[in-house]
């Protein structure tokens, strides 16, 4: 199943705040954009804690499956993820083009590729005054205690 959180999809127009998630135990077989909070988030989430477990196949967070344009601020993730396939971290599996401030991941990671202790996959747009202390663990060489990628741009 896809889309799978406490919230499967947040709007651009959409805010989550103030939410504590305790012993979480997301589990989506092969699904994509999965995690404790949103599966999928344009808007903004702040001041939201989770904890718990994750697993899924792509694009898994702790926090976040996809943040794609949003604003995450204030956040933390105490959670070990899962992933099958590709795009897994701490606290959000895939970010682009929107801003992380001030957030936490701890727990541990485990993924195929594209593997992070905070993001997995992290594509333009800021992150400031961010932390992670995960255990990452992966099949592959795209792993990394911060973030596997950065893509600011290309031709």
């Amino acid at each position: 199943m896809d889309y799978v959180g406490l919230f499967g999809y947040v709007d651009d127009v959409g805010r989550v705040l103030d939410i504590t998630i305790e012993d979480a135990d997301v589990n989506s077989v092969q699904g994509s954009y999965v995690g404790c909070v949103a599966g999928y988030n344009l808007g903004r989430i702040s001041n939201c804690h989770v904890s718990g477990k994750v697993s899924a196949g792509s694009y898994v967070g702790g926090m976040i499956g996809r943040n794609q344009g949003g604003a995450v601020l204030m956040c933390s993730a105490d959670v070990n993820v899962v992933g099958e396939i590709y795009q897994i971290g701490g606290l959000i599996g895939r970010s682009e083009s929107g801003g992380v401030y001030n957030c936490y991941a701890t727990g541990s990671v485990q993924g195929s590729d594209a593997v992070g202790g905070l993001i997995g996959d992290h594509r333009y747009g800021d992150v400031n005054n961010c932390f992670a202390d995960t255990s990452v663990v992966t099949l592959s060489s795209s792993a990394g205690g911060f973030w596997v990628k950065i893509i600011r741009g290309w031709s």
